[in-house]
C-alpha cells in the first residue's frame, strides 16, 4: 500500500511515499523532473519523525542530479 505524504524539505519540496511490509513502514523521497520520478532515497522509518540525515541525503542527491541534468544540457 502506497500513501503520497508531502514534506517540505528545508528549502525544497520533495515529495514521499510509504509502504508497509511485514510490519516495516518503508519511505521513499523522490523528486519530479519533467516525465521522470527520481527516487533519492529508502530508509526504514523507526520513529514518529524523520530524521534530519536522512533529509540531508535526499536533499543533496536531488541537488546534484539537478546540477547533471544542467551540465548534460550544455
Amino acid at each position: 500500500m502506497f500513501h503520497a505524504l508531502f514534506h517540505p524539505l528545508f528549502h525544497l519540496f520533495l515529495p514521499q511515499t510509504r509502504s508497509k511490509l511485514r510490519n516495516r513502514i518503508f519511505r521513499i523521497i523522490f523528486g519530479i523532473d519533467t516525465s521522470c520520478m527520481v527516487l533519492l532515497h529508502t530508509f526504514v522509518k523507526k520513529t514518529h519523525k524523520i530524521p534530519t540525515k536522512d533529509l540531508q541525503l535526499a536533499e543533496k542527491r536531488w541537488k546534484t542530479y539537478l546540477e547533471e541534468q544542467t551540465d548534460t544540457a550544455k
